[in-house]
């Protein structure tokens, strides 16, 4: 991915300021980064990309559930880009 999403995942586990519910609407932000900044080619690398990255943002910040609670809720391919063609 274009995005350096290492840097922003990082940003998250390191933030000490923001509550976990700003933090989850940052992590959604970053998926829509993400997505559009994808070289995929098709709908299954899409969707390997973005695994990667779900799992990298609730590890982030394992003990605030706001954060795993949206992004698993977003976790199903269909929410995440309901039909994305590329």
């Amino acid at each position: 991915m274009e995005l350096d999403v290492t840097r922003v995942v990082e940003e998250i586990r390191a933030d000490r300021v923001h509550g976990a519910g700003w933090l989850a609407r940052r992590a959604v932000l970053i998926l829509g980064q993400a997505i559009s900044a994808s070289p995929a080619s098709d709908r299954a690398a899409l969707e390997e990309d973005l695994r990667s990255l779900l799992g990298n943002l609730i590890a982030a910040k394992p003990a605030m559930a706001p954060i795993a609670n949206m992004v698993c809720r977003l976790n199903s391919p269909a929410r995440i880009v309901p039909g994305w063609t590329q």
